[in-house]
């Protein structure tokens, strides 16, 4: 065991990635924690990425969110509950999206 003393008169101004690595929380922790992640599935036809509509929601379309032919969010428009609506409403599991949407998301 590792015994780790921080001392501080200011401790609004600590990160809090400090204290959670001093409570022995590994990166990939953290990230597993406080942040969602996108589910894809990739084949020979397309790519797909899982729909989560509570990550969604509020959120800017980083891609053309499509049902079938039909265009419900324009790249870089804010996803609002009208979108969620008809998303929830098509059954849905995963939405299809361009290979290049992939670049920067997975590590």
């Amino acid at each position: 065991h590792v015994k780790f003393i921080f001392c501080t008169t200011e401790p609004r101004k600590i990160p809090a990635t400090i204290l959670i690595h001093a409570l022995d929380f590994s990166d990939q922790d953290i990230i597993d924690i406080f942040f969602d992640k996108d589910s894809y599935r990739l084949s020979k036809k397309a790519v797909e990425v899982e729909i989560n509509t509570d990550h969604l929601k509020g959120t800017i379309a980083e891609f053309d969110i499509k049902l079938g032919k039909k265009l419900i969010v324009n790249k870089g428009k804010r996803i609002n509950a009208l979108h969620i609506k008809q998303i929830k409403e098509s059954r849905k599991k995963y939405l299809e999206i361009d290979e290049s949407d992939l670049i920067g998301k997975i590590h």
